[in-house]
């Protein structure tokens, strides 16, 4: 995203539709959260393996190069759409519109 944040924050609202603020906003935390394990497990991420009921980080990562940087930008900045227009949605409930 780059170390400019008012750039950042710019970019990732560009492409925030209303439609998909509502979607996004529309479940529970639990969806949310297991939402994003579900990444962290799946194969594209290469994040994870599970082993007896837990999530094993891959040793694989310990440095993370380009590639993987570069393979996983769309999600990360799908993600924090996500957690920008869940956590509005979670002050307007609380604070009011």
């Amino acid at each position: 995203m780059g170390l400019d944040v008012t750039k950042a924050v710019a970019s990732l609202m560009q492409t925030i539709t209303p439609e998909k603020q509502v979607l996004w906003a529309s479940s529970s935390p639990r969806v949310w959260a297991n939402e994003t394990f579900a990444l962290a497990k799946s194969a594209s991420t290469r994040y994870c393996v599970m082993h007896d009921g837990s999530c094993d980080r891959l040793s694989e990562l310990s440095t993370i190069t380009n590639e993987y940087i570069e393979a996983n930008k769309p999600i990360v900045r799908e993600q924090l759409q996500k957690a920008g227009a869940r956590l509005a949605y979670i002050l307007d409930a609380a604070l009011g519109d």
